[in-house]
């Protein structure tokens, strides 16, 4: 299934307001069915892509009464996303340094999670 409109690739660091004229880098965000049993998300490292799942029980009732373009699925597949992402980060960072303190390693999770949350706040305004 090919990403829905609104659920592009994941800005890096910096955002829209950065000076960076290119990016250095990002995660494409897909939407899958790929089991009720499997986790809500998933991160794909090889291909730097989180995929998001239709079948689990919070996206599939979230959908039960809607559809993917509702406000309301929306807010919870960018939250989802918000998440994933930042664990992404800190999977990749532990992969370039696998000495990465543990609690250092979730400092950064965190830190990413509320920088990514306080930048999307305008998706929360409408």
């Amino acid at each position: 299934m090919r990403s829905r409109p609104g659920f592009g690739t994941v800005d890096p660091a910096g955002g829209d307001r950065s000076k960076r004229t290119k990016p250095r880098g990002g995660f494409k965000v897909d939407f899958r069915q790929l089991g009720r049993e499997e986790p809500r998300s998933y991160y794909d490292s090889p291909v730097l892509t989180i995929l998001i799942n239709l079948d689990h029980p919070v996206l599939a009732a979230a959908l039960q009464h809607s559809s993917v373009q509702d406000v309301t699925f929306r807010r919870l597949a960018y939250e989802i996303a918000f998440s994933e992402y930042a664990m992404a980060l800190g999977y990749e960072a532990l992969k370039d340094d696998p000495d990465l303190p543990g609690a250092g390693l979730l400092y950064d999770v965190r830190a990413t999670l509320n920088r990514v949350s306080r930048a999307a706040a305008q998706l929360y305004q409408e």
